[in-house]
């Protein structure tokens, strides 16, 4: 039976992930040490039940994905060196195309407390999310844990968990964010409301989401959503509802058999016609050809291991 991919992906287990596949790991404790390839993924939110920093080893590739705090959907160039951190639990929309080659290093909850506590008793949640940094410390301590993850000797494994712990620490100088972080700038919604919107977004697009059920979800009147929303996101709440049908559509175009009008339909577009024509002036093609150029690339059909949630 094949594993689904879930929202998180768990590196303190050696259980299958479609969207993982490892070639080294190294766990002692509440560290989990992985390098291996990422599957290429047409776009939903990940993330891992643990604070993780990755580093990308291989060539670059270009990476799409949603600011956690923002919504803001970004795009870059991630080059070989790239650091990207994550606390755990906060999975975000990601998207990338290829099989990028990482380094994984996770912490367990107990253990970051542990090392938080160091700095006035901070956790996992206090470390901000990075996407593809420059951070020559990091990248020094990735190096020396590949050379002891190629060694299987117990004084590698303690030295490759000394180094760890060294990274957590670093992590959280560096990292940690400001002073009262759910406050939020004028004007913007405060991070955990938007979180909750945008989870409601995501748990309901197959549906008819109205201005005024997302201001009841935030606690706010439609107005002062639909500024409080924009000034956030950089989009009105509606063209941001069809930026995400659209992002789950591809994951359907890329995934699945479906016809293209019946993923038109189960994502509240009108008609073929109506996700065509969003579609096109968003990613620039046909989600035709988009299904036939994603083939392609991953050599054959659809994958019978992702589904769309």
């Amino acid at each position: 039976m094949p594993c689904h991919p879930p929202r998180l992906i768990d590196f303190a287990t050696e259980g299958c992930s479609p969207l993982f596949e490892r070639t080294h790991r190294l766990s002692r404790g509440a560290i989990h040490i992985a390098r291996g390839a990422l599957t290429p993924n047409p776009g939903r939110r990940l993330g891992a039940p643990q604070l993780t920093a990755v580093v990308h080893e291989g060539e670059p590739f270009e990476m799409e994905w949603r600011e956690p705090d923002t919504g803001r959907l970004q795009t870059a160039l991630i080059r070989t060196g790239a650091v990207h951190v994550n606390p755990g639990d906060r999975p975000f929309y990601q998207r990338w195309t290829g099989q990028p080659r990482i380094m994984v290093i996770a912490f367990g909850s107990d253990f970051v407390e542990q090392i938080g506590a160091s700095f006035g008793g901070k956790t996992g949640a206090d470390i901000g999310t990075v996407i593809g940094r420059r951070d020559a410390e990091v990248e020094a301590i990735a190096a020396r844990l590949r050379r002891e993850l190629a060694d299987d000797s117990e004084a590698a494994q303690l030295l490759a968990e000394g180094l760890a712990t060294a990274l957590l620490v670093h992590l959280f100088r560096t990292y940690r964010r400001t002073p009262n972080p759910g406050t939020p700038l004028k004007g913007r919604m405060e991070p955990r409301k938007l979180a909750d919107v945008l989870d409601y977004i995501d748990d309901h697009l197959t549906e008819k989401i109205t201005l005024d059920a997302l201001a009841a979800v935030a606690g706010l009147s439609p107005n002062h959503f639909n500024v409080s929303f924009r000034t956030t996101t950089g989009a009105p709440p509606i063209k941001f509802v069809i930026r995400r049908r659209l992002e789950r559509a591809m994951d359907f175009l890329a995934t699945t058999d479906r016809p293209i009008s019946d993923i038109a339909y189960g994502l509240g577009f009108p008609s073929h016609g109506h996700l065509s024509t969003h579609f096109k002036r968003v990613v620039g093609i046909a989600p035709s050809r988009f299904r036939s150029d994603w083939r392609s690339k991953r050599g054959g059909g659809a994958s019978g291991e992702f589904h769309a949630r």
